[in-house]
C-alpha cells in the first residue's frame, strides 16, 4: 500500500514539473504571431506575398492585413515586402474597420477603441464590440475584420491586368459614331421630354 502511494506522489511530482517546463518554455520563446499590414502598391508585391504563404486576413486600401510572427517577419523581409506591425499580440480584442460617412465629421475613434492604423478613408480600430453600437451612432460605418485566412490567388494573371490595351477598330468605329448631341437627344427622348415615333403615331 506504501509502495503505490509513493508511486503515485511521485507520479504528481513529475506531471507538476513537466506542466512548469512548458509553461516556461512557452514564455521564454515569446514568438506569437502578430497582426501586420503589408504595403501592396503594385502587382508585383501581392504576388511576392502569395510566395510568403503567410495568412491574410482581409484586403485594405493600398495593402492586406496578415498574420506573421518573428519568423514571418523575416520572411516579409526577405521577399522584399514593406509591413508594419500594428498590433504585436493577435487576438486581444476584436478587430473593426471603420469609415466615416460623407454627411457626418469624423468622431473621435481613440474614445471608442485603440486605433492601430489610418488610411485614406477609414481607420483599423482594436475595440471590445460593446462599443460598436455607439460607435455606429457617432456616424461611422463598421466592418468586423475576422482572423480567419482568407485565400488568395496561387498567381496573378498578366493577362487580367495588360500593360497595353490595342482597340478593336470595330469597336472603335462604333464609339466614334456616337455623337455627344446625339447621347443627349436619346436621354430626353426616354425621359418624355421629347416625343418619339411609336407604331405609327407620336
Amino acid at each position: 500500500m506504501k509502495n503505490r502511494f509513493v508511486s503515485v506522489i511521485l507520479l504528481l511530482v513529475i506531471l507538476v514539473a513537466l506542466t512548469t517546463n512548458a509553461q516556461a518554455a512557452r514564455v521564454v520563446s515569446g514568438d506569437q504571431p502578430a497582426l501586420v499590414y503589408v504595403k501592396t502598391t503594385s502587382r508585383g508585391d501581392v504576388d511576392r506575398f502569395v510566395s510568403t504563404h503567410l495568412p491574410m486576413y482581409t484586403m485594405l486600401d493600398g495593402g492586406l492585413l496578415a498574420g506573421a510572427d518573428k519568423a514571418g517577419q523575416r520572411i516579409l523581409q526577405a521577399a522584399g515586402l514593406t509591413y508594419q506591425v500594428i498590433d504585436p499580440s493577435l487576438g486581444s480584442g476584436a478587430y473593426y474597420l471603420a469609415e466615416t460617412r460623407t454627411s457626418r465629421p469624423a468622431p473621435d475613434y481613440s474614445a471608442y477603441g485603440q486605433v492601430l492604423l489610418k488610411l485614406k478613408t477609414s481607420v483599423l480600430l482594436r475595440m471590445q464590440p460593446s462599443m460598436v453600437d455607439a460607435l455606429t451612432r457617432a456616424g461611422a460605418e463598421l466592418r468586423l475584420i475576422t482572423l480567419t485566412p482568407k485565400p488568395m490567388p496561387a498567381t496573378q494573371s498578366k493577362s487580367v491586368f495588360p500593360e497595353q490595351v490595342t482597340p478593336d477598330p470595330i469597336i472603335q468605329g462604333m464609339i466614334d459614331q456616337v455623337t455627344e448631341t446625339q447621347v443627349y437627344t436619346y436621354d430626353r427622348q426616354l425621359a418624355g421630354e421629347l416625343p418619339v415615333w411609336v407604331d405609327g403615331s407620336w
